[in-house]
């Protein structure tokens, strides 16, 4: 069983032996978006399917050094679950979603597929400075204000790989989880610069949506938050902050977002090609990666990865999609591994 700190799903907080015992009894281009020039590696499978960007291969280093734990100020065994930092190879290229799938797109879904329904299982959503199960909150209404260009959240891993099942079905390629080493290698921007965000940092607020100065006032944390104001308090449309050097816009903040790897509290035996790490019980707990609207400073950085069950649903929690560049859509389904 994973425990973290007090906090939210998607957080580098979050009393996650709470929810285990809790589970156990319009698709087009975003706002903010139209005014950039696509380049040539930017492309859709249909009109609603998500842009993507074609990432090339290369080599990086995955994971966090201990300067950069101790500079973050995260616990000991938090930093552990980063290390041992290692060298990842990516041999092929692969296509990463412009921007986290957004309740438009995941409703074009939800009127189209005749395999999913939503089941009972409640949102955990900030409410009172913790994250409480809300039975009325839903992906159409997850406790904030939304619109068709916000992240889908108050979804689970299960309910996303639904999504991508029908996608793939649909455009006749493979959409997937992000691999872990996919997601940090795009984060990193093809680079290893990481830059430790603090409370006093005022460009956080123009480069991405995590805890600031507005949403300490609205919604009253009891973690660290930075001291600008990025002019959301939860959600923000995708896309209303710059891309990194690869042309994707939210990789930190906004919303965690679902990968493929199942959790392991630390890299030791990690695959060194990118593939995928998972198991023989089906992955129960699932990594997330990128912190969320509510993430302290500490937490918004690539190499942070936290454990969640593949059956929650939180509102901080969203989907960016891969799509397989030399393979058509398989017969096996997006729940098993990606």
């Amino acid at each position: 069983m994973v425990t973290t700190r007090d906090s939210a799903p998607g957080l580098g907080r979050g009393t996650l032996f709470l929810l285990f015992a809790l589970l156990a009894s319009s698709g087009t281009l975003p706002m903010g978006a139209a005014a950039e020039k696509p380049s040539a590696r930017v492309f859709r499978d249909c009109q609603t399917c998500p842009e993507l960007v074609r990432v090339e291969p290369g080599k990086f280093m995955m994971g966090s050094t201990e300067e950069e734990g101790a500079a973050s100020r995260i616990r000991p065994d938090r930093a552990a679950w980063e290390r041992p930092r290692h060298a990842v190879t990516i041999a092929t290229p692969f296509a990463i979603g412009r921007f986290e799938i957004t309740v438009g797109q995941f409703a074009e879904f939800a009127r189209d597929s005749k395999a999913w329904g939503a089941d009972v299982t409640p949102c955990f959503v900030l409410s009172g400075g913790a994250w409480k199960p809300d039975p009325a909150a839903s992906w159409r209404a997850p406790g904030h204000d939304v619109t068709p260009d916000h992240p889908a959240t108050c979804l689970s891993a299960d309910d996303f790989a639904a999504y991508l099942d029908w996608l793939s079905a649909k455009t006749g390629h493979r959409y997937r989880f992000p691999t872990e080493a996919e997601w940090e290698f795009v984060a990193l921007g093809g680079m290893d610069a990481v830059t430790v965000w603090t409370p006093q940092m005022p460009e956080a607020c123009r480069r991405m949506n995590a805890g600031d100065a507005r949403f300490s006032k609205v919604r009253g944390p009891t973690w660290p938050t930075f001291s600008c104001d990025d002019g959301f308090a939860a959600t923000a449309p995708v896309a209303r902050f710059p891309a990194n050097r690869l042309g994707v816009h939210d990789m930190l903040g906004n919303v965690a977002e679902f990968v493929a790897d199942c959790f392991t509290p630390s890299h030791a035996n990690a695959p060194v090609d990118g593939s995928a790490r998972a198991d023989s019980a089906g992955c129960a707990v699932r990594i997330v990666k990128g912190a969320s609207w509510a993430a302290e400073p500490g937490s918004l950085r690539p190499a942070v990865r936290q454990g969640v069950p593949r059956n929650l649903r939180g509102d901080g929690h969203g989907l960016r999609v891969v799509r397989d560049l030399d393979a058509p859509a398989r017969a096996t389904s997006s729940r098993d591994s990606r």
